[in-house]
């Protein structure tokens, strides 16, 4: 596997013990998806995850230590549930989708999944539907490699180390804004500071 795209899927390696939401707190955050991403964006130790249905109804909360929520295996229990589900989490090293996020959005069948955190918020989601694994294998798969190598390669030349924080954050944001224009990715990233604001 190439550096970049062991960069891209590092967060697999920061699984943690799962933390305990209190009643309150699972209420508030299963209440509203603006809430819920308000509630979780600024925590820098544990990722946490929320899952809402098409109507907007919240229905799963999870938290864990570290940098990763095991979403795997929730969905292995019953994958129906998720299917078409919107899944919010918050990423504590201020980064962009990793490649698991997107494996997982799509073997889920996802209709959209974002992240939030301190400077940005992050959308990813299929133009043409949901996401699935067909439309990761058929349209996408294929070039993520090129573009991973790309954004790379451009981002050492300008000095950037790899694994830097700089690094790990341009590099997911620029392998997905890059796939996405050229394909029915739809992805967008807004700066929290200067709201609505494109980048």
């Amino acid at each position: 596997m190439a550096e970049e795209e062991k960069m891209l899927g590092q967060a697999s390696q920061g699984r943690g013990k799962e933390t305990l939401i209190s009643a309150s707190e699972r209420k508030a955050l299963l209440s509203d998806l603006k809430q819920a991403e308000g509630m979780i964006r600024n925590d820098i130790e544990r990722e946490t995850v929320v899952v809402f249905d098409r109507e907007g109804v919240g229905f799963f909360a999870k938290r864990q230590e570290g940098l990763i929520v095991d979403m795997e295996s929730e969905v292995r229990k019953d994958r129906t549930r998720f299917e078409g589900a919107i899944l919010t989490h918050n990423h504590p090293h201020n980064t962009s989708f990793s490649l698991p996020d997107i494996d997982l959005a799509c073997w889920a069948r996802l209709s959209e999944i974002r992240v939030t955190c301190r400077e940005y918020d992050y959308t990813f989601r299929n133009s043409k539907g949901d996401m699935s694994e067909d439309w990761w294998s058929g349209e996408i798969e294929k070039e993520f490699s090129r573009v991973s190598s790309s954004v790379s390669a451009s981002l050492l030349e300008e000095g950037i180390p790899v694994g830097s924080e700089e690094y790990n954050m341009r590099l997911s944001h620029e392998v997905w804004k890059r796939l996405a224009d050229n394909s029915s990715v739809e992805y967008t990233r807004v700066e929290r500071h200067q709201k609505g604001r494109h980048k």
